[in-house]
């Protein structure tokens, strides 16, 4: 900082601003690259472990920054706040279990704390913690069972109370809850477009505390940057957040519990996408069911990669703002139909990339299945046909299996692809003379085609 050529402030020689003071030509330089407003930026830690930017100041003002206003409050002796909380947040009995812990934030020994459970103002449980923590020490997990919830609660606050508490905006967690209980399940249709909507829906809720962060609800109607929708006009969605959540984080987010009884021969899930990838980064998106209370997850549906993408990769945030960025999707969930309680959801698998959109979201019962989607007979190429040694796939993508079928109806050889994105190659030299039918599988839809293998 002192003695070279174009060195700024000395603080051998102690000038008043040491850090930075460039010449008026190079101050607007300076502040784009290094995106500061001036010079110095004097930052302040308080005694409550707070950081405050203070700006430039003389000793004796940012001495008196440490009393009690109007920067750092006070030294606390007395401060509890919640700091984790993990469990499960969808019920089929009312019946709930959580893990919380407790940090000491004041500088005196926390010996005794009071958790309140509550929906608004009304109390649910009371527990009592004692222990001694000292001065930003965490507790061990606290077991927090609550039984018997009434179906209508939606939302928990974990509040915390020690004796003297002196901060009280840090003394609370909120999560929201879903009870999925039989008597509590929809009846179809579901249809949502989220523009009726100032959050996450209701009834769509998510099964463990780790999965909030994983989706959300974006109101691209009010905010500063729009979302465009797959009609052309503005819209609200819910977002899946690929583009925050690090490489193999998953979570679910579910869109209800459903009686799904219906005499119709399909059930179908119908929803428009947008995804664009980041650079080259294989996130995935599924739709899964659970017909045990979100014990177990069947996946229905998947697409990852550029399978998935409806838009060129960018490396900003992707907000689709054009109609064309949307596609279309549609799953057949008619291995679920009649059943009295089943789950719906979306599961992401992150790879670091960029954001997913899920707008027009339609669950119901109908005479025809759903739509082939990225393979059907009229798309799909195969050639040359008749081959002796090599056989082209053009119009599949995603994951997809390609067995072939002898006249006998014997699968003599299957192959597996995994996240397709072009025109592909087979090897079909091993198989014998004959006439064959190529069975394509992709993402739960199976179309057929018959080739012959010559010498």
């Amino acid at each position: 900082m002192s003695g070279g050529t174009g060195s700024q402030g000395n603080w051998l020689l102690d000038s008043p601003y040491p850090m930075c003071n460039p010449a008026t030509a190079l101050a607007n330089t300076f502040n784009d690259d290094y995106e500061i407003a001036f010079y110095p930026t004097v930052y302040m830690i308080c005694p409550d472990r707070t950081v405050k930017e203070v700006g430039t100041l003389s000793a004796a003002n940012l001495y008196a920054q440490v009393s009690p206003t109007p920067l750092c409050p006070a030294k606390i002796n007395v401060d509890v706040a919640p700091v984790t909380l993990d469990g499960k947040l969808i019920s089929c009995t009312g019946n709930y279990s959580f893990n919380l812990t407790l940090k000491n934030r004041g500088f005196n020994n926390l010996t005794g704390a009071t958790i309140n459970v509550k929906n608004g103002t009304t109390v649910l449980s009371t527990i009592p913690w004692t222990g001694n923590l000292t001065t930003y020490q965490s507790s061990a997990t606290i077991p927090v069972n609550l039984t018997a919830v009434p179906a209508n609660v939606d939302s928990l606050i974990f509040e915390t109370i020690a004796t003297g508490d002196q901060i009280l905006d840090n003394n609370t967690i909120v999560i929201r809850i879903d009870n999925y209980s039989t008597p509590t399940a929809a009846t179809l249709p579901l249809t949502q477009n989220f523009d009726t909507e100032t959050r996450m829906p209701a009834r769509f809720g998510y099964p463990d505390v780790t999965s909030q962060s994983k989706f959300g609800f974006y109101d691209g109607i009010a905010a500063t940057t729009k979302l465009m929708g797959a009609a052309g006009a503005n819209t609200k969605a819910m977002f899946v957040n690929f583009y925050n959540v690090a490489s193999g984080g998953t979570g679910i987010a579910t869109i209800g519990n459903f009686n799904t009884t219906t005499t119709s021969n399909y059930l179908n899930l119908d929803f428009d996408m947008a995804y664009a990838q980041y650079q080259s980064e294989n996130d995935k998106l599924e739709v899964v069911v659970s017909t045990d209370c979100g014990v177990t997850w069947t996946s229905k549906w998947t697409k990852s990669g550029t399978a998935m993408s409806t838009s060129a990769a960018t490396t900003s945030s992707f907000i689709p703002s054009a109609a064309n960025q949307w596609r279309h999707e549609s799953v057949d969930l008619s291995s679920i139909k009649n059943n009295t309680n089943v789950i719906v959801g979306y599961r992401m698998t992150s790879a670091y990339g960029n954001y997913a959109w899920i707008d027009n979201i339609n669950l119901q019962a109908g005479a025809t299945p759903a739509s082939v989607g990225n393979v059907d007979n009229a798309s799909v190429d195969v050639y040359p046909n008749p081959t002796s040694s090599d056989l082209n796939v053009r119009g599949v993508t995603g994951d997809a299996t390609f067995s072939f079928v002898d006249v006998l109806g014997r699968t003599i050889k299957t192959i597996s692809l995994e996240n397709i994105n072009s025109e592909i190659k087979l090897n079909v030299s091993e198989l014998t003379k004959g006439n064959y039918i190529l069975k394509i599988t992709n993402e739960g839809k199976s179309i057929v085609k018959s080739i012959v293998i010559t010498e």
